[in-house]
């Protein structure tokens, strides 16, 4: 059965008995007439372009349809739903009829056009309700790292969704042309993991795709591969079996395979997370998406995007890509896990794009574009009303290793240069000082637009701006704040509104780590500097920049914090066994409690959850996501206990 006849039969199922138990508890014995909803509701395609269709059945005791075209000469559309357009122009209605009762039908609308965008993804179907757990004691959160072939944290359950660049079958390094959603359009590769030996577990990986093809693995094995004529798909069991580059090579369907998904042992088609993950991220409340969103990570370029047209969409091939993950796998990861989402915006987001990705947050939408009011049946959800979005401005505009920090000094400096038309006032500070100050001016700019699309209630409750700094360098926010207050707060003389500084600002926010430590010979070395005044450096910062916010009217968060030891110091085997050694964590224990007790500040955002130890430092909760077995998960766990 495909992923959608299989997702619309079981939401189908669940809709129709919760139905009939609402009846049975109002006494009212009349059965609800039998309606057929078929999604997506009305979609554009180009000619010859294809587009799955589900169909949900309500009120009736049987749940099979069966699928039409109106139009004689209007495409084609398979026993699934998988329609195909004709190579003509005009509106066609594909319908779907159910069998007990062809009377009882649902009509989807197709517009073919030779200058249709890319169908919308139908959606993830219904999905698994939100993970128990039990809220920290303390507000507490967790960063992700980028979505990688490599990366251990292991974001979806389809694998697939996190492979490298398709490319020649037998050579990756060779690029392939692609369709307009990333799947090959002839024979191809793909490398789908670089650390098969963290992928594999005790079952089989199970292989799906749309197409006949032949199948060839390296580092792994492929068996009971059925091809499904009835379908047009295949299914295959593939076991990893060397610890090396895990690749997948497709040879000999027409136009390339399609829909290609490897899911995790012991995860259905349909689910879109891993349960690792969702077990994990139980023990948080807010999760922090910047790597994930393409933002700048260690040895990583900032996301590019500018127009929401460029963005990655849902129903594209790969999510692996230089966007990061579409926007509404954020909403739907924070909806499932039943946490808040911390967001980046790029630094070179139109207003358009800020105004379309509030409105994702607040309406849903098609798997394209956001919608702009409520919907009953949203294809992709909305960010459910009990969760927050806090919001920032990239990441780290301070920081000199991010080419996005240059990029926003010379965009400020440019702006200089055609009349100060922001009221930068540049003859009071530096190069450095500018760049963050056009940062706190686009941090209005995004805090504007999401109020214009949620509401002034909204902001400060379930929209939460903040404005990032460094935390040992007071400057970096003091400087801004000023910036606001002069410029945007009561009084100015630019014609600004004159709102005070926390109308557009919820938090300010820094980064508390403990230091790293050049080239130990020990690891006692290292908890001798932390205990000492390493430690003491850190927590005066923290009080500092506390105090400074506070005299603002604003929250003080930690948008990253922990541990920070990097290899590239030296001293790297002393930095890896620190990473299990019991005192690893008291030190981080101490950290949180000096931050939540004694500085009496706000969220805390450890970095990061799960990633490997070494050559791009030590900061991973753990290396393994399946694992909870280190000195830092007993940190975390025992503040989130409130203990």
């Amino acid at each position: 059965m495909s992923r959608c006849r299989l997702v619309s039969a079981l939401w189908a199922l669940a809709q129709s008995t919760l139905l009939g138990c609402v009846a049975g508890a109002t006494g009212d014995g009349a059965s609800p007439s039998p309606t057929i909803q078929v999604r997506p509701g009305g979609i554009e395609l180009p000619p010859g372009g294809t587009v799955q269709f589900a169909a949900t059945v309500t009120g009736a005791a049987t749940l099979a349809v069966g699928w039409s075209v109106e139009e004689s000469g209007g495409g084609v559309v398979d026993a699934t739903g998988q329609y195909t357009a004709p190579l003509r122009a005009g509106a066609f209605h594909v319908v779907a009829r159910l069998l007990a009762d062809p009377g009882v039908s649902g009509t989807a609308t197709v517009t073919v056009s030779a200058t249709a965008p890319p169908p919308p993804d139908p959606g993830p179907g219904p999905l698994p309700p939100p993970t128990p757990a039990t809220p920290p004691a303390v507000p507490l959160g967790i960063n992700l790292e980028g979505i990688t072939d490599w990366a251990p944290q292991a974001f979806f359950a389809d694998v697939m969704k996190q492979g490298r660049a398709w490319s020649a079958p037998g050579d990756v390094h060779t690029p392939v042309p692609l369709d307009a959603m990333g799947w090959p359009t002839g024979d191809a590769g793909i490398v789908v993991g670089t650390s098969p030996a963290r992928m594999a577990r005790s079952a089989n990986y199970r292989l799906f795709f749309r197409g006949r093809a032949t199948v060839s693995a390296e580092s792994a094995t492929i068996q009971n591969q059925v091809y499904d004529a009835a379908t047009n798909t295949t299914t295959a069991d593939v076991t990893i079996t060397v610890n090396d580059n895990f690749v997948l090579d497709f040879r000999g369907q027409a136009g390339g395979v399609k829909d290609v998904k490897l899911m995790r042992p012991g995860h259905a088609v349909g689910e879109l997370f891993s349960q690792d993950l969702l077990a994990r991220l139980s023990h948080f409340s807010v999760v922090r998406f910047m790597q994930a969103l393409g933002e700048p990570g260690i040895g990583s370029p900032a996301n590019p995007d500018t127009d929401w047209s460029t963005r990655v969409l849902p129903g594209y091939a790969r999510q692996n890509t230089r966007s990061g993950i579409a926007w509404e796998y954020v909403i739907l990861l924070a909806n499932q896990a039943s946490h808040d989402a911390w967001i980046n915006v790029p630094l070179d987001a139109t207003d358009g794009y800020v105004t379309r990705l509030a409105q994702l947050f607040r309406y849903g939408g098609d798997g394209v574009d956001p919608y702009t009011a409520p919907q009953a049946n949203p294809v992709y959800p909305p960010l459910d009303p009990s969760r927050t979005i806090y919001v920032e401005h990239v990441n780290e505009l301070w920081n000199g290793i991010y080419d996005s920090t240059g990029r926003n000094r010379s965009l400020a400096l440019a702006e200089i240069r055609s009349g100060d038309p922001h009221h930068y006032r540049y003859t009071a500070g530096s190069d450095f000082q500018l760049g963050m100050r056009r940062m706190a001016r686009n941090v209005v700019r995004i805090s504007d637009i999401f109020r214009s699309v949620f509401g002034d209630a909204a902001m400060g409750e379930r929209v939460r701006p903040v404005l990032a700094a460094q935390v040992d360098n007071l400057g970096t926010l003091a400087d801004p704040l000023e910036y606001l207050l002069a410029v945007y707060g009561p009084g100015n003389p630019y014609g600004n509104p004159g709102h005070p500084v926390g109308h557009y600002v919820w938090a300010g926010s820094g980064g508390p780590y403990l230091y790293d430590v050049p080239g130990p010979a020990t690891v006692d070395a290292i908890f001798a500097d932390w205990s000492g005044g390493t430690a003491q450096a850190v927590y005066d910062s923290i009080s500092s920049s506390k105090a400074l916010c506070d005299g603002y009217g604003l929250k003080y968060v930690a948008y990253e914090g922990g541990p920070h030891l990097i290899s590239g110091t030296g001293g790297q085997a002393a930095k890896a066994a620190a990473q299990m050694d019991p005192r690893m964590k008291d030190q981080i224990v101490g950290l949180l409690h000096h931050w939540f007790r004694t500085s009496q500040a706000d969220l805390f955002v450890y970095y990061t959850l799960a990633s490997e130890w070494g050559v791009f430092g030590y900061f991973g909760l753990s290396e393994d996501i399946a694992s909870e077995a280190t000195p830092k998960w007993d940190a975390v766990k025992k503040v989130a206990a409130g203990q």
